[in-house]
């Protein structure tokens, strides 16, 4: 079984914090409505995962992972936008095993040099690599790794596009 991360954006304004990408409900079954937001970065890149919140670093790859500060299992972090507290209360609810919630405004990951993501050094061992779901996955090996560091790159500079660097930020948490 794999891990997915969730990340989605917020500025601030105000209002606070607002996610930037509208809350939507899939009404397959009225009784039931599912909450989804757009995600701006859906990749598997466990070198990332590992780097964000020691998800899947099993082999604790560098002492100062995790990046940032990571909240308990089943914890939010305060002061996140409604829509994003909605969203991750409906996976907790429904028993998707949300964990390791964290974020971090643009500020903070501009100042971490991710050329790390396109080291082949992190990406030993087998190589899994295609897609699942029309989600690009990348799970170990070299094979990918530059795509992963563009990818990521591609997301810090949406994020410059919505604000000054204090003002914008990622929030995400993983399942699996």
């Amino acid at each position: 079984m794999g891990a997915d991360i969730h990340l989605y954006l917020e500025v601030h304004g105000d209002d606070g914090w607002q996610a930037v990408a509208p809350l939507q409900y899939e009404n397959d079954d009225p009784d039931f409505p599912v909450p989804y937001m757009d995600s701006p970065y859906t990749r598997r890149d466990y070198v990332l995962f590992a780097a964000l919140s020691g998800v899947r670093d099993e082999d604790a790859t560098r002492d100062d992972w995790p990046l940032f500060e990571v909240c308990d299992d089943e914890v939010f972090p305060d002061g996140t936008s409604p829509q994003l507290r909605e969203l991750w209360t409906w996976f907790v609810d429904s028993g998707i095993p949300a964990h390791s919630a964290s974020m971090a405004t643009l500020a903070e990951l501009q100042g971490v040099d991710w050329t790390f993501l396109s080291d082949p050094s992190y990406r030993s061992g087998p190589v899994t690599a295609g897609e699942v779901g029309g989600r690009p996955i990348v799970i170990a090996g070299d094979e990918g790794a530059d795509g992963a560091l563009a990818e990521w790159q591609r997301l810090l500079n949406h994020m410059a596009t919505l604000g000054p660097p204090q003002s914008v930020r990622a929030v995400w948490w993983f399942d699996n």
